[in-house]
């Protein structure tokens, strides 16, 4: 590293690991198995199985998705939204490293100096890891990789079903009393999504009444 300045070091230092921790939250998080803790589709009266299919694969679709972007982001959807100063100009004065002037993608240091570089005597680390599990956060701090991905899941899932449009020609007219709710579970054996959303659907005269559901 002959010609390097200190600062440059430091920084090298800061991407390595920053890098490591990216990958490694991505590899852990998106080998989890996405389970089910809602009544399978079979379970659902048979004149309204193909609604309740089309709800669980947009869950299934939402859930992968968020996990890859979770894991991508080193435990985050959107790390700026959670408050995290981003500093393209001086990375080593943020709480997050953006990868490149356009990039969207920022990924937290999980332990860093907060503290200006120059400090002098008592000098202030922190951490921008967020919390696993939603019990664990804490008031003023990022929330935790289940509330993220409760959120994200819910918000991408009401975009997927596109207001029903596609099993209008099938038939049914489909409508919805609330918005998605969705609780995720990260467990040892994996992350579980349990959707809640209350659905009235009528076909042929009949209507029929599903709320929960979960990704297969």
């Amino acid at each position: 590293m002959l010609g390097l300045k200190k600062g440059q070091i430091t920084l090298f230092v800061i991407l390595g690991i920053v890098l490591i921790i990216g990958v490694s939250t991505y590899l852990y998080v998106n080998q989890q198995p996405v389970q089910s803790l809602a009544p399978s589709v079979l379970e659902a009266p048979v004149q309204i199985r193909p609604v309740v299919q089309f709800v669980s694969d947009c869950l299934q679709r939402s859930g992968e998705d968020a996990i890859v972007r979770i894991g991508a982001g080193g435990g985050y959807i959107d790390v700026r939204s959670q408050g995290a100063r981003v500093n393209p100009v001086n990375p080593t004065e943020s709480d997050a490293i953006e990868f490149g002037p356009s990039s969207e993608l920022a990924v937290p240091y999980w332990w860093y100096l907060k503290s200006p570089n120059d400090c002098v005597g008592p000098c202030l680390f922190d951490t921008f890891r967020p919390p696993l599990r939603r019990e664990n956060e804490e008031s003023g701090r990022p929330a935790s990789i289940e509330t993220q991905l409760d959120l994200e899941v819910a918000r991408t899932v009401d975009t997927c079903v596109g207001n029903f449009t596609l099993l209008t020609g099938q038939g049914f007219s489909v409508v919805a009393s609330s918005a998605p709710k969705v609780t995720t579970t990260v467990g040892a054996a994996g992350v579980s999504y349990l959707l809640d959303y209350p659905l009235s659907i009528t076909r042929e005269g009949q209507e029929f009444h599903s709320a929960q559901y979960g990704s297969f």
